[in-house]
């Protein structure tokens, strides 16, 4: 289903009641309507249908139709019932290519079997959205084109993932031709592909099984994750997939390459999401996830911003439709915020604050706290294992709620610090070495902190490639691979190459380290996490004489750090003329990475009567 069309508007012409009057609708028995498309050899006849209903509750058997709308000035037409409705131009030529020549075809499609003009039939259908997709005896996918399907490319995926991958002489090319069709970037596909039992793809000339298709998505994330040199071949496809509109890059390969598995394993087992999930000082799961799902949505696209939520309800690993109610009569801040909320009931946490924020500009929401898919934020992997603040204390006092046209969260936390300088704004895992030192000695001396210099590497690395390490274990203790073995590395880079050494990056380092080494893909996850975080970084000084790194570009002189309870990362937070602060970023500071702000603070958010550190406060984040 296309979020175009639930929420598309009619020509002025058609007929808002029928033929929907003579087929209404009961939502308490799961009731939907079908579409019997009637035999005709020629595809240039017109288009006949007769619709019925029926109660998924009974199993019914049809097929599903997956699709885009395509342009809203672009019209066909539909004979339906002894009546006329105006259909999009792509669904008429779909519909001319699935009608067979001998016996009816019984299909769902959104835009015929959902009454348009009817807000409340919408939302409930909407709800019903995964079981039509996951009951449909098969989904059929329709894109608009022509392709090879004799292509040596189709058989040398068919034959995976039972046979390795040993030739990289594969013409790609067929395949990218099919990837950056709009179809993939539209957002419901990706759940009608995820939910359905068999997928079939229609094209002009020929269908395929889409298994190959979906092998390919899978290939394509795990070169487009790894980075590894016996993938150059696929990695170099991906500006061949990605689709630039309006302003915006979109990559639906990616969502499923990340999402598939994990989604449909999780979704079409029998016990369905578990609910049940760790909380507060145990590993919080995330990729799967409905606020993953959210923030996975930045590649796709839609035409209603609510459908990033509403989209990904009947994918999501934690969530079931009870848990988040379908209502388009709320607007987008508060449907984004109903993931938070949920978010909250489930792991009484704040983590979802480790996501970066973004500029005002960029966003639907004026909120700074609130994660946005569009967001480049630093990795949550490695955010959500940092020990700085009160991760393991409840926040069950926390609530979100809306102000104007945002939304605020309450929470509590302590203030430990303020912002003193910053240095440059850099992408510091792509800046050379002794870039690195000549920002962090001019930041000391323009403090009068030179001393800090000589524990600044140090402190800072091995902070970073411990919580990479955490990131993947979830222990405390480091791998068998130490942070010496990075500086050896580095060290005999000084030995061989003299000063030029110096103009290398942090990431020339590890990479050359992770080819020499042999790594497993256990320890290259580790170091592509700990290059990671120092991507979009700038180093900071504080009042009271830390060294720390911060995400984001907008911290200044005087902007506060706090632990805030439930949130495991330091957050760097400017207070508004109101009294709401804005979230300007996450900050690493040195002495402050083991939780030292709250550890004299109990489970429940109070302090112990041993406690004498900063008063615990509560804030409102805007």
């Amino acid at each position: 289903m296309d979020p175009g069309g639930v929420f598309h508007t009619w020509p002025a012409t058609q007929p808002a009641t029928q033929p929907y009057s003579n087929h209404p609708l009961n939502p308490t028995q799961n009731q939907i309507r079908l579409l019997c498309l009637l035999p005709h050899h020629d595809k240039q006849t017109p288009i006949i249908g007769k619709l019925s209903v029926v109660s998924l509750l009974d199993k019914p058997v049809y097929d599903a139709l997956s699709y885009v709308w395509g342009s809203p000035l672009s019209w066909g037409g539909l004979e339906l019932d002894g009546g006329h409705i105006f259909i999009g131009q792509n669904l008429e030529t779909a519909l001319r290519y699935l009608r067979l020549s001998d016996k009816p075809r019984t299909l769902w499609v959104d835009a015929v079997c959902i009454n348009q003009s009817d807000s409340a039939e919408k939302s409930h259908q909407v709800r019903l959205m995964r079981d039509v997709y996951s009951q449909a005896a098969t989904v059929r996918a329709w894109i608009d084109r022509s392709i090879d399907a004799s292509a040596e490319v189709f058989n040398h995926l068919a034959m995976m993932p039972e046979g390795p991958r040993n030739n990289t002489n594969i013409n790609w090319l067929p395949m990218t031709a099919i990837f950056r069709d709009p179809y993939w970037t539209r957002l419901w596909i990706q759940q009608e592909v995820i939910m359905a039992k068999e997928l079939v793809m229609h094209f002009r000339s020929n269908k395929l099984d889409a298994g190959p298709l979906l092998t390919f998505t899978q290939l394509m994330w795990n070169a487009f994750r790894t980075r590894k040199a016996s993938q150059l071949d696929l990695i170099a496809l991906e500006e061949h997939l990605t689709m630039e509109l309006n302003g915006h890059v979109y990559s639906g390969w990616k969502f499923l390459g990340r999402n598939y598995e994990r989604c449909r394993t999780t979704r079409l087992s029998e016990s369905g999401p578990s609910l049940t999930v760790p909380v507060r000082d145990t590993h919080i799961p995330y990729h799967g996830t409905l606020m993953s799902l959210y923030m996975d949505s930045g590649h796709l696209n839609v035409t209603d911003p609510r459908d990033r939520v509403y989209g990904m309800l009947g994918i999501a690993t934690d969530c079931s439709l009870e848990n988040v109610l379908v209502d388009y009569s709320l607007s987008a801040f508060e449907v984004y915020g109903e993931v938070f909320k949920h978010f909250i009931r489930v792991y009484d946490n704040l983590s979802f604050l480790c996501c970066a924020p973004i500029t005002p500009l960029r966003r639907e929401v004026n909120c700074t706290w609130l994660p946005h898919p569009r967001a480049r934020g630093s990795s949550f992997d490695l955010l959500v294992h940092t020990r700085g603040a009160g991760s393991v204390i409840s926040v069950v006092t926390s609530y979100i709620r809306p102000l104007g046209d945002s939304l605020t969260l309450t929470a509590r936390g302590v203030l430990v610090d303020c912002v003193k300088s910053t240095g440059l704004h850099r992408v510091l895992h792509l800046a050379a070495i002794d870039d690195w030192y000549a920002d962090l000695r001019s930041l000391c001396l323009e403090t009068n902190s030179e001393a800090l210099m000589n524990e600044a590497w140090d402190s800072i690395v091995l902070t970073k490639y411990i919580q990479a390490i955490q990131a993947l274990e979830h222990k405390e203790k480091p791998r068998s691979l130490t942070v010496n073995d990075l500086y050896s590395r580095y060290c005999q880079k000084v030995l061989d190459h003299g000063h030029g050494a110096l103009r290398l990056s942090l990431m020339s380092i590890v990479d050359e380290m992770a080819e020499n080494l042999d790594l497993s893909p256990e320890d290259e996850k580790m170091f592509n996490l700990f290059l990671l975080s120092f991507a979009d970084a700038q180093f900071v000084t504080t009042r009271s004489g830390r060294l720390g790194i911060a995400t984001s570009g907008y911290l200044e002189s005087g902007t506060e750090i706090w632990a805030v309870f439930g949130c495991p990362i330091l957050l760097a937070l400017n207070r508004g003329p109101a009294g709401c602060y804005t979230l300007s970023g996450q900050i690493w500071l040195d002495g402050l990475m083991d939780g030292e702000a709250c550890k004299e603070i109990s489970l429940s958010g109070e302090p112990t009567p041993d406690y004498a550190g900063p008063l615990v406060t509560d804030l409102i984040l805007c």
